[in-house]
């Protein structure tokens, strides 16, 4: 059977997470040793409890698994059974195999810090403002940022304003300040 792989790193890329390791040298077999045929990835839940990912992960699947990586989609990580939450580092352990049997386990890895990306909250405290003197035709507004940006900067803002019949009509797009007039 081979030796262990070296611990994995995990890192983040958008909105998953890449777990990356170095497969161990062929010289590294015991003398009943085969070529590796493919690799299980250990990934930790919340709770301390390790068990293996095999939709994303699965080694003999070449579809979605390459050689000595996988990536999971942060969603599924912060889903039932491995319940991250925002701020959790991401813990993996690669177990190699070929036809004598399994490798021990890798070391431990990690790097991956769960961010979730998304969108930010709706602004807050919309007001008329009192600075900007209004005439018969113009009314003057202000705002600020959500609570939660969604990870990312808020890049502008949309002015939408309601008809009177429900419908909302845009005013402006691209806005980037927290004012409008």
């Amino acid at each position: 059977m081979p030796i262990a792989p070296a611990a994995p790193s995990t890192i983040i890329n958008v909105n998953n997470v890449i777990i990356d390791w170095n497969s161990p040298s062929t010289s590294s077999f015991t003398a009943y040793g085969a070529a590796i045929s493919g690799y299980k990835v250990l990934i930790r839940w919340s709770d301390g409890t390790y068990s293996e990912e095999k939709t994303y992960c699965n080694g003999a699947n070449t579809v979605i698994f390459s050689n000595t990586e996988c990536t999971i989609p942060i969603s599924v990580l912060m889903a039932s059974p491995y319940n991250l939450k925002k701020g959790d580092s991401v813990f993996a352990s690669v177990i190699c195999y070929n036809a004598v049997g399994d490798s021990p386990n890798s070391n431990v890895g990690n790097g991956a810090i769960v961010i979730v990306s998304s969108v930010p909250d709706a602004p807050l405290s919309l007001a008329r403002s009192s600075l900007i003197s209004l005439d018969k035709t113009s009314i003057s507004i202000v705002w600020k940022n959500g609570v939660d940006d969604g990870n990312q900067p808020v890049l502008d803002y949309r002015v939408s304003y309601d008809q009177g019949d429900g419908v909302w009509a845009i005013s402006e797009i691209g806005i980037t300040t927290l004012t409008f007039t």
